[in-house]
């Protein structure tokens, strides 16, 4: 005589950690996804320019945190940094970044490297390289605007994090999964509860 197999239905436990799981993994998948790429940076990659940039400007397809790991690095053909060692997140539009050049880039290669933090905490990074070359029939005017160095506070400072550093994504992630176990550890007790007895 075999035993006889019980079909339980989903309870309303049951179906909240089902709903609450989906959404841990959303969460997941979306901070996976969220970190940022570089759009555009000015200049742009293989740039002639007639003469040298002020400043090293880039915009992303995220923003980003103002947390001072920001890097744009100007180099030139020796490798001698022609920047001035900073870079600054622009409070009106977060997406940009930009790092100012230390006086007139004389005719050459330039490569610039830089690093940025995502929204989500995550570096992002690469390199691209321009040139200053003012006999250069096809070089372009590169025309930039007077960019002043934001004023930074505290709240700037930790943006995207909770008072520790931990990014908003990670405690929303954490709060789903801690909110998913607990909903499917009551819909277990529940149906050993109601299972019936051999």
């Amino acid at each position: 005589m075999g035993h006889a197999v019980f079909a339980l239905p989903l309870g309303p436990l049951a179906r909240a950690s089902v709903v609450l799981l989906a959404l841990t993994v959303a969460v997941a998948g979306y901070g996976a996804s969220a970190h940022s790429g570089l759009a555009r940076s000015e200049p742009a990659e293989g740039d002639a320019l007639l003469r040298g940039p002020r400043y090293v400007r880039l915009w992303f397809t995220e923003t980003l945190r103002d947390n001072g790991r920001n890097l744009i690095g100007v180099l030139d053909a020796d490798g001698a940094r022609m920047d001035e060692g900073v870079a600054y997140v622009d409070p009106e539009d977060r997406t940009h970044v930009w790092a100012p050049i230390e006086g007139a880039l004389p005719a050459g290669e330039y490569r610039v490297e830089w690093r940025a933090s995502s929204a989500d905490g995550h570096p992002v990074e690469g390199v691209f390289a321009f040139r200053v070359a003012p006999n250069d029939p096809t070089a372009i005017e590169l025309r930039q605007p007077e960019l002043t160095p934001p004023v930074e506070t505290a709240s700037e400072a930790g943006d995207g994090a909770d008072g520790n550093g931990v990014p908003r994504g990670v405690l929303i992630g954490l709060g789903f999964a801690v909110i998913a176990g607990g909903a499917a550890g009551a819909w277990l007790i529940q149906r050993r509860q109601t299972a019936p007895q051999r």
